[in-house]
């Protein structure tokens, strides 16, 4: 049996510049939305663990009743000496029956773990120092990542532990 060619994800494809078929999170809904005001809080440490949020408000703009998630999409900073897929979920909410015409502000909380990759050279978890590139949209296809926002973290640093 020879090696399978299969790859499943959407990072894959990222990583690669293959346009699939179907992006992750696509779905398709009733109504339509719109997203718009994303800001983010400033990156605070606190006892070892990284504090952000994004937030973003999202409005109905179809004329029935409808559902979406929301998706954060994570990418490093390119100094990092590790190369990384160029585009990571790391946060989504719900907004769940949102009315035509209502709007609802989506809270999007960050930590460690969204902007740590494992090290095998150390054995440990590492937070590269850098600028990271914040994208919000429906699904990780590059068109419904309409929104973006960057944040620094000033001084590299390393963990351990779940």
């Amino acid at each position: 049996m020879g090696t399978s060619t299969l790859s499943t994800g959407y990072k894959w494809y990222h990583h690669r510049k293959i346009e699939p078929q179907w992006h992750f999170g696509h779905g398709l809904s009733y109504t339509t939305f719109e997203y718009s005001e994303l800001s983010l809080s400033e990156p605070k440490f606190v006892n070892g663990d990284l504090n952000l949020t994004a937030s973003v408000k999202v409005t109905n703009t179809g004329s029935v009743t409808g559902t979406d998630v929301v998706q954060l999409y994570v990418s490093y900073p390119t100094t990092a000496e590790v190369t990384h897929p160029p585009l990571m979920l790391k946060a989504f909410a719900k907004v769940i029956d949102l009315a035509p015409g209502k709007s609802e502000v989506v809270q999007l909380p960050l930590d460690k773990y969204a902007v740590s990759y494992w090290e095998d050279r150390i054995s440990r978890w590492v937070v590269d120092d850098g600028v990271y590139l914040v994208r919000v949209g429906r699904s990780s296809a590059p068109e419904a990542l309409t929104l973006s926002k960057e944040f620094k973290i000033e001084k590299r640093f390393e963990w351990n532990g779940l």
